[in-house]
């Protein structure tokens, strides 16, 4: 999700281990809605806080997170463990690198990202060397 996406999510958004995200696109402020499922693990993170707030991620008064609050805590975390030159935007690119090396299709990785066309994931296209490869063994069984 999108920073922005991520400190709108409410608690009423998570339906059976999925993130409802919404999001308007183009100037007609067209919606969509996009189900991005949760692991374990998140969905074990997010249970430890509970639902007591409106917002599934607030800071420490349980109001709504915004950028200038979050990015001190973002950016000591990477200090803390040496990680230079990182946003969190280049979450959202790591993420997707990382699925596509390990085999998602860029039309699994547009939806996840909220993309609505593929010509934003094709920039990930090279990461997956063997696609060709892979497209033409279909062929053969």
């Amino acid at each position: 999700a999108s920073l922005g996406e991520m400190f709108g999510l409410t608690w009423r958004d998570v339906v059976s281990n999925k993130a409802m995200i919404e999001t308007r696109k183009g100037n007609a402020g067209k919606t969509r809605i996009r189900a991005v499922p949760l692991t374990l693990n998140v969905t074990a993170a997010m249970g430890l806080r509970g639902s007591h707030t409106k917002n599934v991620f607030t800071n420490k008064d349980d109001q709504q997170w915004s950028k200038d609050q979050f990015y001190p805590f973002f950016y000591k975390a990477t200090d803390a463990v040496g990680i230079k030159d990182f946003r969190p935007h280049d979450c959202r690119h790591t993420f997707a690198s990382h699925l596509v090396q390990k085999g998602a299709s860029l039309r699994a990785v547009a939806d996840l990202l909220g993309h609505s066309s593929l010509s934003m994931v094709m920039r990930y296209s090279h990461l997956a060397p063997s696609h060709l490869e892979d497209t033409i063994e279909l062929l053969r069984a």
